[in-house]
């Protein structure tokens, strides 16, 4: 009989003495729990550190009542895209107000204010 992983336990799937698929709870906290606004950040902030792809120098984090906004610029629209997804990944997300730039696109630069004359 083939053995199974561990993660394939995990996703439900049959145990090797044929026992019904095993439910996965991750996720599924405590009743009423409401994962605190500082750990929200510092998980997405430590995904998108730990992003090879991505460049998180110039992405400021918010975090308010688990929603997630991301201001700053980055280098180009899948750059802007992946942090949004990477940000979904942490727990206790409830949505991600993607407000991110693109350096270099017309949106990106802001009006210089005129010298006073």
């Amino acid at each position: 009989m083939p053995m199974h992983s561990h993660d394939e336990k995990e996703r439900g799937c049959p145990s090797p003495g044929g026992d019904a698929p095993q439910p996965n709870f991750r996720g599924v906290g405590p009743r009423n729990y409401v994962r605190p606004d500082d750990r929200i950040r510092e998980e997405v902030c430590d995904l998108l550190t730990d992003a090879s792809d991505i460049d998180a120098s110039d992405i400021e984090v918010e975090v308010h009542r688990g929603q997630v906004t991301l201001t700053g610029t980055v280098r180009d629209h899948d750059t802007k895209y992946s942090a949004e997804e990477i940000a979904w990944w942490a727990s206790g997300v409830k949505d991600v107000h993607n407000r991110l730039r693109v350096k270099g696109s017309r949106l990106a630069r802001r009006p210089v204010a005129a010298a006073p004359s």
